[in-house]
């Protein structure tokens, strides 16, 4: 018999979790490979997690004409991806919300591609099909945007952590990419999209330089008790690996909107403060790091001002895309006002180095302030461990060593030897690197 229940949403289950916040508020249906009844509302959505083609031909005949066929990829076990089960086209498009740069993750990717090419549609993984009489209200959403009355959407599930996000890839029936939709799986998430929504309009509105660079917000709104941000898509291209001239230029645009000096010691302050809220989660060798580089960096900052503006919070090579010689950058959920310049640049050189294995980032050669520096940097190093330990996640304790050894040159450095601290970090940290690229896009 068919039973009538809502979708169950379990942090166990991330595949529902995620399809939860992909249908919204509709009422839902969960059924298996077949059913003798089916609710005639058109506002209810039918799930089947064992979807066979006799299933798809009863609610054919039934009249749900609108059909989401989904094949449910994982990454180490866990979903990641659920890639829609149409035509070649609409699946190799699929494709493009993963942009892998690590060499095994570029290999499977062009392995998947070529399955594809040769027929494959989804055998032997899992799959969830999603069945209506009507759109569904995220359907509804993007008809109005964008005037495609039947988009194709693919969903990246994202690392799970506590701002964890599903990303929906939303496409025409040709497979061109109309844009991206943001919705939360968690409160603290939210949070985070709604402020890269408000943060997207005003650079949007007041920067018009900024708008090669970002995307554009083409709706926002609550959405099932949350948040939900759709915005434009940028170029296909990955961005460079290697820190160079494109993220100078993009990061020099950037520093022009909003810029501020900021006093050394109310840094020192900030920090201290989002310091003293993790400490408990700390043990005593992290407290007295933390407060020796505290104390450093009030010391060489003393009676100083620091350059600071907008920081893109997330600033990496996965975060952008190039076309025509210039720089697309997206997530600014990080994002954060009146902030040292410099940041995103150091935070873009630990993920190119303890990630990608990619040389240090050598600043003066782009025409970058010396990093000062040093005081900015131990600053910078102990707010990550303060977003690590908000983030949370299975990568947690390999960051914590990795900012560990990076702190600890600093305390020990001097900006002579800047270049340095990268490098020893990647020889003594060479195993911390290995959990890191385990969770490598």
């Amino acid at each position: 018999m068919f039973r009538e229940r809502v979708f169950p949403c379990s942090s166990k289950d991330e595949t529902s979790h995620a399809l939860e916040a992909f249908i919204g508020p509709a009422p839902k249906f969960l059924i298996g490979a077949q059913a003798s009844t089916l609710p005639r509302s058109g506002k209810h959505v039918v799930i089947s997690r064992f979807p066979t083609q006799w299933l798809q031909r009863e609610l054919a005949g039934a009249g749900y004409s609108y059909m989401y066929d989904f094949c449910v990829l994982l990454r180490r076990g866990e979903p990641r991806w659920l890639l829609p089960l149409a035509d070649s086209g609409i699946m190799l498009s699929g494709l493009q919300i993963y942009k892998p740069f690590a060499l095994r993750g570029r290999l499977l990717k062009t392995l998947l591609a070529g399955t594809i090419v040769l027929g494959w549609r989804g055998w032997n993984r899992p799959k969830v099909l999603l069945a209506s009489l009507a759109p569904l209200p995220l359907q509804v959403m993007v008809t109005e945007v964008t005037g495609e009355e039947r988009p194709a959407f693919a969903l990246w599930l994202g690392n799970r952590e506590s701002f964890r996000t599903l990303t929906v890839q939303v496409m025409r029936p040709n497979g061109e990419v109309l844009g991206y939709i943001k919705l939360p799986l968690t409160g603290a998430a939210a949070e985070r999209v709604r402020h890269e929504a408000k943060l997207l309009t005003r650079l949007w509105d007041k920067f018009p330089c900024l708008r090669p660079h970002i995307p554009q917000v083409l709706h926002s709104s609550q959405w099932n008790g949350g948040f939900m941000l759709f915005q434009s898509s940028g170029p296909r291209a990955r961005g460079p690996s290697a820190f160079g001239r494109l993220h100078t230029r993009f990061l020099q645009q950037l520093w022009k909107a909003e810029p501020v000096r900021t006093a050394g010691h109310r840094l020192v302050e900030e920090v201290a403060a989002g310091w003293q809220r993790v400490q408990p989660q700390l043990a005593t060798e992290w407290r007295d790091l933390g407060e020796a580089s505290l104390q450093e960096a009030s010391r060489r900052l003393e009676g100083a001002t620091v350059s600071c503006g907008v920081m893109h919070g997330d600033f990496a090579p996965w975060n952008t895309r190039q076309e025509n010689g210039r720089l697309f950058v997206f997530d600014w959920e990080s994002a954060k006002e009146q902030t040292p310049k410099l940041w995103d640049v150091f935070h873009f050189d630990e993920k190119v180095t303890s990630l990608l294995d990619k040389k240090p980032v050598r600043y003066a050669e782009f025409g970058l302030t010396c990093p000062a520096d040093d005081a900015s940097f131990l600053l910078y190093s102990l707010r990550a461990v303060c977003k690590a330990l908000e983030d949370g996640g299975s990568l947690l304790e390999p960051k914590l060593n990795y900012h560990k050894e990076q702190i600890l040159r600093g305390l020990q450095g001097s900006p002579k030897k800047w270049s340095g601290y990268h490098r020893g970090a990647k020889t003594v940290g060479s195993g911390i690197n290995e959990h890191f690229k385990e969770g490598v896009l």
